[in-house]
């Protein structure tokens, strides 16, 4: 019996056992479904935002064959579903820009995020200009892959491009400054951080569609959503965040966000992150630093503004960020510096040329290095011409750069020394550096607006008005001609004889007699009056508040200008002119028939003269 009972006892035991195993079997498959479900549902995410992008989207593995490509990616490049799948990435890359795309890869697998403007050949040999985003993968730490994504450029008009291409030297200086930055769209995604950011996250990571809440604390997405829901009401808060390091780790970070204004649309944030979990004794210091950096990117991010007032809202800004007295932006020439521009207390005038050896633009022009000058009666400065003249006790200096050359200066100065915490710091520099960078990017754009101008109203050749230009300038003399009951003369001119110059010569001669022929006739017209070339061999001047004794004045003016021969390539090249004259309102009373009897008349002129010639062959033949 006692056997029996221990039996049973076992028995008990191991039912129970058995039961317990069940039970944790049955948790542990729950746990691995639920899991499950989680992994499908995620990676279901990551295919729609994979698949459905416009952009085209790729991956290839770290020696630069295509492992998959999302269906823009098909559509770009032309060709069939799988067709690409294993080919290396240069096999679809325009030979012009295989080096640049090349270096750039192979950044990007040493952790490197790219952005740069590539060409891409597409199935049928076809080229086409696409903004191309190549950031690493990373698995355990390590790269494992390289994903790229690419936009098609193609009907983005040339001065966006010309843009994008500015702001990706805009994006340099930001990936080079110590304050960790980002840049948001209007849904909080990234677009691109700086290199700042990947040292404070831990590592380089791939940004491409991911939100910036992803990475903040679950506590403070509410402050994160209500700070970029602010953001899209043109405000500019701050707030702290928790943001988590890829080690998951986390660190309190002041986030203070600038709207990105386009058109007065907004279309997404840049953000500084400011560490105040570290360094309290320099929490002032530091958010001052912050405050400028926000202002400086408020500036950059802003549109609709002329240029001469953005230019002062800069120098303003720094002025007042820096403590400064007075701020300059010079222009170098030569062995000359040329004041263009100054804001704040000073006497020195714009337009004022200085000798280059007597200013402080010596020791800091045409590098990269910020001239930071505390006390310039302290050591070696006190003796400096440009001290002796000049008056400045402190003095910070930065190189503009405009399309790659070094332009001029920008500087602040003061009549006060700093000392103590008041020195100029690192964090000064950078801030000089990015201001000097906002001016350089700022005068690129009025460089590119003036030239399109200058493209669309003035001949290239002889920098004249060009054929629209002449054509609104003498509609709008016509109407003033109108109101005040005054005449106008046209004048039609055509060169004689310049077609053989060119059969004779050649072009290169032809286009010398043009421009010489040019400065010549700019030379006998009225400073009121307007002298365009309207066609190859032909120029026309409209002659405000004509009478028949200016008239007459400017044809014998114009005959004597090239009676003298012109000097082209060490050819002396005789050129004659006919000139047809119409008068408004005699001769005609709109613009169009206007032009059309100075034209009329002036190949009567042609006929006349040509018939004068064959006249006077033909009698020397003769006799």
């Amino acid at each position: 019996m006692y056997a029996i009972a221990i039996l049973a006892a076992l028995v008990v035991v191991l039912l129970a056992v058995a039961a317990a195993l069940e039970l944790d079997r049955r948790k542990a498959r729950a746990t691995i479904e639920t899991e499950q479900q989680k992994y499908l549902r995620l990676r279901a995410r990551f295919a729609a935002l994979y698949d459905d992008s416009p952009d085209a989207i790729a991956s290839y593995d770290l020696q630069g064959h295509l492992v998959h490509g999302n269906s823009a990616a098909i559509v770009l490049l032309g060709y069939a579903t799988g067709e690409m799948v294993g080919r290396h990435f240069s096999t679809h890359i325009a030979p012009e820009s295989i080096d640049e795309t090349v270096a750039a890869f192979e950044r990007a697998v040493a952790g490197s995020t790219e952005y740069f403007v590539t060409r891409f050949i597409d199935a049928q040999g076809g080229r086409i200009d696409v903004l191309a985003t190549i950031s690493p993968i990373y698995e355990s730490g390590e790269p494992i892959a390289v994903l790229a994504t690419a936009r098609d450029l193609r009907h983005v008009v040339p001065l966006e491009a010309s843009s994008a291409q500015i702001e990706q030297r805009f994006d340099s200086l930001f990936d080079g400054h110590a304050t960790p930055l980002l840049e948001l769209d209007a849904q909080g995604r990234y677009r691109r951080v700086n290199a700042a950011f990947d040292r404070f996250s831990g590592a380089s990571r791939a940004i491409g569609f991911r939100l910036f809440e992803e990475d903040v604390a679950p506590g403070d997405i509410t402050a994160l959503r209500t700070a970029l829901a602010r953001v899209v009401l043109g405000e500019h808060p701050q707030v702290e965040l928790s943001v988590i390091r890829s080690n998951g780790e986390s660190a309190s970070m002041r986030c203070s966000f600038s709207p990105i204004v386009v058109d007065r649309s907004i279309e997404g944030a840049y953000v500084s992150l400011e560490d105040i979990s570290e360094m309290r004794d320099l929490a002032h210091r530091e958010r001052m630093r912050s405050e400028r950096m926000r202002e400086l990117l408020a500036l950059a991010a802003a549109s609709g503004l002329e240029f001469d007032a953005q230019i002062e809202r800069v120098m303003r800004f720094g002025i007042e960020s820096l403590g400064s007295d007075a701020c300059f932006v010079t222009k170098v020439k030569g062995d000359a510096v040329v004041v263009e521009r100054c804001v704040g207390a000073t006497e020195i005038p714009v337009g004022m040329e200085i000798a280059f050896g007597r200013t402080f633009s010596r020791e800091g022009f045409g590098t990269d290095v910020v001239l930071a000058i505390d006390d310039t009666q302290g050591g070696n400065w006190r003796l400096d011409p440009a001290t002796d003249w000049q008056g400045w006790r402190s003095v910070l200096l930065a190189t503009i750069w405009v399309e790659g050359v070094p332009y001029g200066t920008v500087s602040f100065e003061s009549r006060r020394a700093r000392a103590g915490a008041m020195r100029f710091a690192d964090a000064d520099r950078d801030f000089m550096r990015l201001l000097a960078a906002l001016l350089g990017s700022a005068m690129e754009r009025d460089l590119q607006v003036k030239r399109m101008g200058e493209l669309a109203f003035y001949d290239p050749l002889t920098s004249l008005p060009n054929r629209s230009n002449f054509a609104e300038s003498l509609r709008r003399e016509i109407t003033r001609a109108t109101r005040s009951n005054a005449q106008v003369a046209l004048f039609y001119i055509d060169l004689d004889g310049f077609k053989e110059v060119n059969d004779a010569y050649g072009h290169g001669v032809g286009d010398e007699v043009l421009l010489e022929v040019a400065r010549r006739f700019d030379g006998v017209v009225r400073a009121s009056d307007t002298i365009a070339r309207i066609g190859g061999d032909e120029f026309a001047v409209i002659q405000s508040d004509a009478t028949d004794l200016s008239i007459e004045r400017l044809e014998l003016r114009i005959a004597e200008a090239l009676a003298i021969p012109v000097l082209a390539r060490d050819r002396a090249i005789s050129i004659g002119a006919s000139v047809g004259v119409a008068l408004f309102p005699n001769d005609a009373t709109d613009t169009a028939r206007l032009i059309e009897q100075a034209d009329a008349a002036m190949y009567a002129r042609k006929r006349s003269r040509s018939r004068r010639s064959d006249g006077a062959e033909q009698l020397h033949s003769t006799s």
